[in-house]
């Protein structure tokens, strides 16, 4: 269970934030967060990023991007 193994290894490593690519298959929620991402999204309070399998750069992180996860780990 992939979903359940990466949940182990971030609570192993004192994991903040789970960061995960996205192929974009799949059911609607499916594609917008991906498959394994809907299943931690399930069995985890961590905070998790998506990122699409497109993606060629980051952008820089904002103030709003810091303050939502704080927020969220707050929780």
């Amino acid at each position: 269970d992939v979903p359940r193994t990466i949940l182990e290894l971030a609570e192993a490593a004192a994991a903040d934030v789970l960061v995960i690519g996205n192929r974009g298959h799949g059911s609607l929620i499916n594609l917008m967060l991906g498959s394994v991402a809907a299943r931690l999204l399930q069995v985890t309070s961590l905070p998790i990023i998506t990122v699409p399998s497109r993606s060629t750069a980051a952008t820089p992180l904002t103030d709003a991007d810091v303050a939502a996860v704080s927020t969220r780990s707050r929780f």
